[in-house]
């Protein structure tokens, strides 16, 4: 690629996500697919793939409800 210079520094936190993402998909027990060969993952520009993870606090509730006493 032309613009290897400023490809290489996105590698790795691109790497990061990756395994993020599948460890994710391990603990929610869904389907996970096999790596991709490095060449490929490299030549497909697979580092801009975006993903969407789960919140850690999407299952805490948003707003509670709170007993005040007037006393």
């Amino acid at each position: 690629h032309k613009d290897w210079k400023e490809v290489v520094p996105l590698l790795m936190p691109a790497l990061d996500r990756e395994v993020k993402h599948r460890n994710q998909l391990i603990s929610s027990e869904k389907f996970e697919p096999n790596w991709k060969n490095l060449k490929t993952w490299l030549n497909q520009r697979c580092w801009e793939q975006e993903y969407t993870f789960e919140n850690e606090f999407s299952k805490v509730p948003q707003s509670i409800k709170v007993k005040v006493s007037t006393e």
